[in-house]
């Protein structure tokens, strides 16, 4: 298959001589393999991987919070996660209160506290873990590295053109 990819990517970047350092690739796999794994952890709990996101994102934030602040904490689409949480509370997982305005607020029934429990808490707890197990300092490091490249790799995005050609207007 590393004979496919680089045939593929030859084809399409030998006109334009970029091609994809080691590190990125690298940093690719990491990423790629990292999602995965939170992946297969919603699968082996028989929940989506939106149901497992939103979940996740009440533990960190509380009952009672906005599914604003869940679309912002998971980077998941407004419309996803609306739709996501409403078959939950038709599922027996959440309640929805009215908030301010429009806002709905978001609680865990019993049966969501279970299944967060069961399937949720341990993922944290693991995540935790390893935090401990690499220490204070190195957590500090890979963390203020990461943030560095997201916030780099951020300007340098939103700094490229937009690359629309016009037939596709």
């Amino acid at each position: 298959s590393d004979v496919c990819s680089s045939d593929l990517q030859e084809e399409l970047f030998m006109h334009t001589h970029i091609k994809i350092s080691a590190d990125l690739a690298r940093y690719n796999h990491i990423n790629k393999k990292l999602i995965d794994m939170y992946h297969d952890a919603s699968q082996r709990a028989g929940m989506s991987s939106s149901m497992f996101d939103i979940l996740y994102s009440i533990v960190e934030m509380g009952d009672g919070c906005r599914q604003k602040d869940i679309c912002q904490a998971c980077y998941i689409p407004k419309q996803t996660v609306h739709s996501s949480i409403r078959k939950m509370a038709e599922d027996g997982y959440l309640t929805l209160e009215s908030g301010r305005g429009r806002e709905k607020l978001i609680y865990l029934t019993e049966k969501g506290k279970i299944i967060t429990e069961e399937n949720i808490l341990p993922i944290i707890e693991a995540e935790n873990k390893v935090f401990l197990q690499m220490g204070e300092q190195q957590s500090l490091i890979f963390l203020n590295l990461l943030e560095e490249y997201m916030t780099r790799l951020d300007k340098t995005m939103k700094d490229l053109p937009s690359n629309r050609s016009e037939e596709r207007r």
